[in-house]
């Protein structure tokens, strides 16, 4: 299915998300590889958006846990299109949430 599939370019992901909506409030990616870890994206929309990435279980991500830093974007057409672009975050394995403002709901 096109809507769970994450294109990479060396250390850039993208994940662009067609529908998202009411009918399936909960989105996971297709498995992406960025250095030796691959990853998950994973949305969550209830009262609010959440964002997850995290590290796929493997014995490399237990013997070399990841260091992520990413910056994640995110554009609702809903909202006139304007653009959300969140800090950046520097997490230890895995769970890093996000929850979005009320411009995404």
């Amino acid at each position: 299915m096109a809507d769970t599939k994450v294109d990479t370019l060396a250390r850039l992901a993208q994940w662009k998300i067609e529908n998202f909506g009411p009918t399936s409030p909960y989105k996971r990616s297709d498995p992406f590889k960025i250095g030796i870890w691959n990853w998950h994206l994973s949305v969550e929309r209830n009262r609010s958006t959440y964002i997850r990435l995290f590290p796929e279980l493997s014995r490399v991500s237990k013997e070399q846990p990841p260091i992520a830093r990413f910056v994640i974007r995110v554009t609702s057409s809903s909202s006139n299109r304007r653009p959300y672009i969140s800090p950046i975050f520097t997490r230890d394995y895995s769970g890093q949430v996000m929850t979005l403002p009320a411009l995404l709901k």
